[in-house]
């Protein structure tokens, strides 16, 4: 059998965050996704004016923490807003 290439483990291990708080900082979101996983990056995504765009991303090491991670803050409330 072959091995999945690299770049479908990588999607495997990104979750997507969205309705993010306009406050809320990568250290937040480092702190919330900790507990299931090792993390190997936070990304909070900005427009080119460098404004928050409430949303971004959270990349594990391993997919099962991802996988995780999603299953138990989807649609969790999280500073005041429902996290998708």
């Amino acid at each position: 059998s072959m091995m999945p290439s690299t770049s479908s483990i990588d999607v495997q291990c990104k979750v997507f965050v969205g309705n993010l708080s306009f406050f809320c900082t990568k250290e937040n979101l480092e702190s919330l996704f900790r507990p299931f996983g090792e993390i190997d990056g936070v990304y909070i995504c900005k427009s080119k004016e460098g404004e928050p765009l409430y949303y971004g991303f959270v990349h594990f090491t391993d997919p099962s923490s991802a996988h995780t991670a999603i299953a138990a803050l989807n649609n969790t409330h999280y500073r005041g807003r429902v996290l998708r």
